[in-house]
């Protein structure tokens, strides 16, 4: 071995294990670049070539759906989690330390929310402008699917992120609406339309079996705003025109 009169001059243990790696071929010689007959990776992308928003349309779909698991996460993570546990098995745990333990579960459930929320906002605007038609329907359920999805927290501080995320993405469906049917004078009266229907909705007195039963239907209302999103994203990604391909 080579190396071994390295080690042993210097009054050094012998290695005992060795580490070794194969080599790639290309047509019967090893690959390597003084030889030149290494493949190039861009050549590679240019023939198998991939659409840039190809990742955008899973992403944007997948990172909705990890609103849900993002609480269970942050308690974990953030050791609030653990401290339930220490409570009521060894009972004793100071107020600071649960203090301490709550702020950072917050904290990381708040910038996870925001990151969800950036991923949507932008992902949702770029595929509104597209000009795939899958596309602008996937960016409408993005944003109808941000909205539902915020539901699930009652604090406005988690919340506000899914909800500014969809107001983005519906903001960018108007305006590319408007642009297209020229209607730009309506702009202002569509807007202020929306926003009274919104106050007057949010300023209803309901009874508590009316908003369970509201809450029932907006539950089913998500449940098929996920499935639409995900049927929506296997079309922009040409999945279905690849398995008509194949029958």
């Amino acid at each position: 071995m080579l190396g071994a009169p390295g080690p042993a001059s210097a009054g050094l243990p012998l290695p005992k294990q060795v580490f070794s790696h194969g080599f790639l071929f290309n047509r019967g010689e090893k690959m390597s670049k003084s030889v030149g007959n290494v493949i190039d990776p861009f050549a590679l992308a240019d023939t198998f070539e991939v659409e840039p928003l190809q990742t955008l349309r899973v992403v944007v779909v997948v990172t909705l759906l990890a609103v849900g698991v993002a609480p269970r996460v942050s308690l974990s993570v953030g050791g609030l989690a653990s401290a339930d546990y220490r409570v009521r098995n060894v009972g004793t745990m100071s107020r600071d330390a649960i203090r301490a333990r709550y702020r950072e579960s917050n904290g990381l459930l708040v910038g996870s929310l925001a990151a969800i929320a950036v991923v949507t906002g932008v992902g949702g605007a770029v595929l509104t402008f597209s000009d795939g038609r899958w596309d602008r329907w996937l960016a409408l359920a993005v944003g109808l699917l941000a909205l539902s999805r915020s539901r699930i927290f009652s604090r406005v501080a988690h919340m506000l992120p899914l909800r500014i995320a969809g107001l983005v993405v519906l903001g960018a469906q108007l305006v590319r609406e408007v642009a297209e049917v020229d209607a730009t004078r309506w702009l202002v009266v569509i807007v202020l339309g929306l926003g009274g229907v919104a106050v007057a909705v949010a300023s209803l007195q309901i009874s508590g079996i009316s908003r369970a039963r509201v809450k029932r239907l907006l539950n089913l209302v998500e449940l098929l705003l996920v499935i639409q999103a995900i049927v929506l994203a296997c079309g922009a990604t040409g999945l279905f025109d690849r398995l008509s391909s194949m029958v």
